[in-house]
């Protein structure tokens, strides 16, 4: 590691190699914070534009990646103490992205833009490489970025599937990867429940699941699609059968929802016969747990809460979780970020029929199970 980092800080420069393998296509699947900018625009394989004259109602319109400027800072205050006022600041605070290469790539040359970030280029970057069919990984270190430049590595030659970007303050316009393709990719996974269409309806507020689970959720728009349930619900499941087969992995995809991203998700497995019919009394239950101990089952959450009564609700906090039964058995759970992809893909169950139950009420974009069919 060592060795690389030396070689890599030696060769980082300003110019565009002559010769450059080809440019790969990247998706954006998380990232920490972007206040200033649309996030991802920062895979885009076109050149940045800037437009001078160009301003939202948050000032001067960039593209790339900008985090607001408090990372790693906060006020301390206690009510002993009323009138002092501690700054807290976490130097070891880092904003981070997350990419994904369309193939797994010999990545071969690398280049970071700050352009038209002229006074607030982002700093102390490192960039870790990651090789998911080998569980390997290389990091190499930037730390000092300039201005309204752009940044190549090259020589690189590690095989890469995604690449993290952590990093201190500022901006990043762009990130290009170039390389060729690897000789041995990922296993391949079937999509078994592309277009399939849920068993019952849920609050469907704005699109709806059937949207979700279809191949038109597939990050195309530049805004914000999929299901969107009212302000008012509270829990939701998306109830569906899948192309019978042994499940490896499940994506949730929370693209462009930004403000009203869903929170928890629980993934449900079953096997039934294909003349099976489903209602949702039959679905797992709802536990809610008070902070008195007092404990509850429903299918009905928004009903349960609007039935409490003010005794019971008034100083007290509620922890809520699905409960498998004989019919259905927990296989995974998420915890749900703002305009991510969401993959998990270490899981190994047969089923017929997927239930996903989520909380608390908003939005997601995509649903999709992957695996080996029968």
């Amino acid at each position: 590691m060592s060795q690389y980092t030396q070689k890599s800080q030696r060769t980082i420069q300003s110019e565009r190699p002559a010769e450059i393998g080809r440019k790969v296509r990247m998706s954006l699947l998380e990232y920490s914070e972007s206040s200033f900018t649309d996030p991802h625009s920062v895979v885009s394989l076109d050149e940045p534009e800037f437009d001078p004259a160009a301003f939202s109602h948050i000032g001067k319109i960039y593209e790339g990646v900008e985090p607001h400027r408090m990372g790693g800072h906060a006020v301390v205050r206690t009510e002993e103490e009323s009138k002092k006022c501690v700054h807290h600041f976490d130097p070891n605070h880092r904003d981070y992205f997350i990419v994904r290469l369309a193939k797994r790539t010999m990545l071969d040359t690398l280049c970071v833009s700050t352009r038209f970030f002229a006074g607030n280029p982002a700093c102390d970057l490192k960039v870790t490489l990651i090789d998911d069919v080998r569980n390997d990984e290389l990091t190499i270190p930037i730390p000092h970025l300039q201005p309204d430049s752009e940044h190549w590595l090259e020589q690189i030659q590690f095989h890469t599937t995604r690449m993290v970007f952590r990093f201190k303050a500022g901006g990043i316009t762009r990130v290009w990867a170039f390389g060729e393709e690897s000789n041995k990719q990922p296993n391949p996974l079937v999509w078994l429940s592309k277009n399939s269409c849920v068993v019952f309806k849920e609050d469907d507020f704005f699109g709806g699941p059937d949207y979700a689970l279809s191949d038109k959720a597939d990050r195309s728009t530049p805004h914000m699609l999929g299901w969107e349930t009212s302000r008012s619900a509270m829990g939701l499941q998306a109830v569906f059968p899948i192309r019978k087969g042994r499940v490896k992995e499940v994506v949730i995809d929370t693209y462009r929802h930004v403000n009203n991203y869903l929170r928890s998700a629980w993934v449900f497995s079953a096997n039934f016969p294909d003349d099976i019919v489903l209602d949702k009394e039959g679905c797992p239950l709802w536990q809610v747990t008070s902070s008195s101990d007092e404990q509850w089952t429903t299918h009905e959450l928004k009903a349960f809460f609007e039935a409490l009564p003010q005794d019971k609700v008034i100083g007290f906090s509620f922890d809520i979780e699905p409960l498998a039964n004989t019919q259905w058995t927990l296989e995974t759970t998420f915890e749900l970020q703002k305009d991510a992809m969401h993959i998990q893909s270490e899981l190994d169950f047969d089923a017929s029929h997927i239930c996903i139950m989520f909380l608390p009420h908003g939005g997601l974009h995509a649903i999709k199970v992957m695996g080996e069919p029968y």
